[in-house]
């Protein structure tokens, strides 16, 4: 048997040597987001109002459940309050997706956004984090299409 110091330099050695493994293993499940403004990796800009295109792609026939969180000031995930922003119970060919309207009343505010996956053996797969940053809609870009009359 392993005393709790032994346990702890064990498990010590592993992350040492199984996190930069898992850090260059791909996600098994992708959000891609079209209608967004690159920002970085991993990371948008959007307005308010704006329609946002969400895909989330994963294994033939997983549940596929993408969410948002909000980011507190210091950028980190507060999970008591999730959105869910597509729900699919069996995604027959693995890919799904959504049409989103940015609400009003978020300028200012971060978001993170996930997808997780379940196939039916119970195996989750989740996605990389995808940072959204939602900036003030500038009234002086938006353009006031007049109505014309062919009469």
């Amino acid at each position: 048997m392993l005393n709790a110091t032994a346990a702890r330099a064990a498990l010590g050695a592993m992350i040492l040597f199984v996190a930069p493994a898992m850090a260059i293993i791909p996600p098994s499940v992708h959000i891609r987001l079209g209608g967004a403004e690159p920002a970085g990796l991993y990371s948008y800009l959007v307005h308010e109002a704006d329609v946002i295109t969400m895909s989330v792609s994963a294994q033939p026939g997983d549940l596929i459940w993408a969410f948002a969180v909000a980011l507190n000031e210091n950028g980190e995930a507060n999970y008591s309050v999730m959105v869910t922003l597509l729900f699919d119970p069996d995604c027959k060919s693995g890919q799904t997706g959504a049409t989103i309207v940015v609400p009003k009343g978020l300028a200012g505010r971060r978001f993170q956004i996930e997808a997780i996956a379940l196939s039916d053996s119970g195996e989750a797969s989740w996605s990389t984090s995808v940072l959204v940053s939602v900036a003030p809609v500038d009234e002086s870009q938006v353009s006031l299409v007049q109505p014309t009359s062919d009469l």
